[in-house]
Order: structure tokens, then sequence, then C-alpha cells
């Protein structure tokens, strides 16, 4: 009863990835539940200069953490104070978003973008060992859109200027 359901959600590992090129830069995001720790975390890379930052957070037992119980539709996210908060949200049909509002070490990215569901997925479904599966959906080279807002400073891109991924597990 109970202690299986604590069990299995204990060795239950989720996660949402999504991450968008656009001319200058690369931004990343993921929200992970890992059952016993939930895992925020965004960086993004100047791909003129090469500074990078990060944002990461550790949270106990997940909360704070939801994943979208589909890889085509719903919403997943982490949020938590003293990090911030992001959102990946897959409601309006062929249209994948995220928004990411975090800060911490003296710096704030703020970043709203949207990609468009657009050929084939990778999906791939297989049982690693008995009663043990693995189902993962990943795309790639998506087009995408929006602006990245680093520290005020802000970039917005065009469809057909970014390129977006999405791994869901």
């Amino acid at each position: 009863g109970g202690v299986e359901r604590v069990y299995k959600r204990m060795r239950m590992k989720q996660w949402h990835y999504a991450s968008v090129a656009l001319p200058r830069h690369f931004v990343a995001c993921v929200a992970f539940d890992a059952g016993y720790l939930g895992v925020g975390f965004a960086y993004v890379v100047d791909r003129e200069t090469g500074l990078a930052h990060e944002w990461s957070t550790l949270i106990p037992l997940a909360r704070g953490v939801t994943i979208a119980k589909s890889s085509v539709e719903g919403q997943s996210r982490v949020a938590r104070a003293g990090f911030g908060e992001v959102v990946f949200d897959y409601t309006q049909q062929g249209a994948r978003s995220v928004a990411i509002d975090v800060e911490g070490h003296g710096h704030r990215l703020r970043a709203r973008l949207s990609m468009r569901d657009e050929g084939a997925p990778m999906v791939v479904t297989t049982e690693l060992r008995p009663g043990r599966w693995l189902y993962t959906h990943k795309a790639y080279g998506l087009p995408a859109e929006g602006f990245v807002e680093l520290d005020g400073v802000r970039e917005e891109a065009e469809e057909g200027q970014a390129l977006g991924g999405l791994d869901w597990n």
C-alpha cells in the first residue's frame, strides 16, 4: 500500500529540459524530480564573449517541482525562494514555451521563449529490466522565437533566428 507507493515515488526519475540558441545567447533550463530530491537550473552563455552564468537549486523531496504527465501537453515547473522559477508550458497545440525568471549571485535572467513543434521527435520506450521502463521524447532544431534578458540587457529573436531543443523523460 502506502510504503510501496512511497518506494516507487522515490525511484522515479523525471525531467524536462529545454534549450534555445539565439544569435548571441544560448540559454537552457531544467526541472528534475528524482523523488527524494528536486533540481532546478538555468544557464545562459554569451556566444560572442564566452561569458556564462548559471543558477541552480536543490530541493529536498522535490517539493516545488512538477513534471507534466505527458511529453506532448501540460506544464512542468520548478520554483523556489532564492532561486526563482522555470516553467515549461505545452498547453497550446503545436507550440511549446519556456519562461525563466531566476536571480542570484548578483545576476538576473529573464526569458520568454517559444518553439514550434515541427518534424518528428525521437521517442523511445524500452524496458531496462523487468518492471523498469524508460520513456524519452527529444526534439531539436525546432523553430524558436522570444527574448533573453540578462541583467537588463535584452536580446530578441524572431522565428527563423533561433533554434530550440526539448528533452522530456
